[in-house]
């Protein structure tokens, strides 16, 4: 995804650990690494907490991105416990099994209906 962010542009990029390869995860990031050089970008990549763990590797998939530790301010790892909070958690699990919102929530007497009858 690319955005307009204060006259500049933004990119995100989603799960590049799930790319095809290693091959392919480190050119990507290789390419990213190029664009955030420039004035005008900003590269925002979201990758699974394995990745953090291994941060200092040589072979690393952050470390291809030239974050050299899970320490670094660069790293949000949603993992960690001050982004854990359970009441959130239930509330998000009852709204899926409820299908809170959902324009076409799936057949009648599908659970969905009975979790609705009975939260």
């Amino acid at each position: 995804m690319i955005d307009s962010l204060a006259g500049g542009q933004t990119i995100l990029v989603d799960a590049l650990d799930e790319a095809d390869g290693p091959v392919e995860r480190t050119g990507i990031a290789e390419d990213l690494v190029e664009l955030s050089a420039l004035p005008s970008m900003r590269v925002v990549v979201a990758t699974r907490s394995v990745s953090v763990a291994d941060a200092g590797g040589p072979d690393a998939l952050l470390s291809s991105l030239l974050v050299t530790s899970s320490a670094s301010p660069a790293v949000v790892n949603l993992d960690d416990d001050r982004y854990f909070h359970p009441a959130d958690l239930r509330q998000f699990a009852l709204a899926l099994l409820c299908q809170d919102g959902a324009p076409h929530p799936g057949p009648a007497e599908a659970a969905w209906m009975g979790y609705r009858a009975d939260p």
